[in-house]
């Protein structure tokens, strides 16, 4: 997908968002982002009016069991690395989890979608796989981007280790 088009598309979710509460406004810019990309079920399927049966249950997109993920989520120790919440940027807490994964568990790389999920489930720092995607995307002297079947795979390099580590250093002094 063109930069452009991807810009637009955010501009649109940030409209629509504006109008919600603000408790709301994460789960509520995630969703305009999958309805604007065409990723999400018809609104319509999942409403129910008054004497309806319930849609039966519907396998929510995107969301399929990811065994790797599920793994990070029990073994990563969080206690360690207190130092994640004082990153402000979505690109640098992404290049942790992915210097995380590499150096503890010898995961060499992960896709957005996994590391948007360690994110927001393992430290409870709200992301979404759109936001981790496009910093990651733009950090070509960081990670390397390689195809992983429809998604991509992300490695960090040496260049991304050095920042990481130049950012972690200047906000322990902080």
């Amino acid at each position: 997908m063109k930069e452009d088009k991807l810009k637009e598309i955010f501009k649109k979710a940030a409209k629509i968002v504006s109008e919600v509460p603000e408790n709301m406004k994460p789960v509520a810019f995630s969703r305009a982002i999958d309805i604007l990309l065409g990723e999400a079920p018809d609104i319509k399927t999942s409403i129910k009016t008054k004497g309806e049966k319930a849609p039966p249950s519907r396998k929510v997109v995107g969301r399929k069991k990811d065994e790797l993920v599920e793994q990070l989520l029990k073994d990563i120790d969080s206690t360690k690395y207190p130092i994640i919440n004082k990153l402000d940027k979505v690109l640098e807490r992404s290049l942790l989890v992915i210097k995380i994964a590499n150096d503890e568990f010898k995961v060499d790389g992960l896709t957005a979608p996994q590391v948007a999920t360690v994110l927001t489930d393992k430290f409870r720092l709200k992301t979404t796989r759109q936001a981790v995607a496009m910093v990651l995307k733009d950090a070509g002297n960081y990670v390397n981007r390689v195809p992983d079947g429809k998604a991509y795979k992300y490695k960090i390099m040496q260049p991304g280790d050095k920042h990481l580590a130049k950012i972690i250093e200047k906000k322990e002094k902080e």
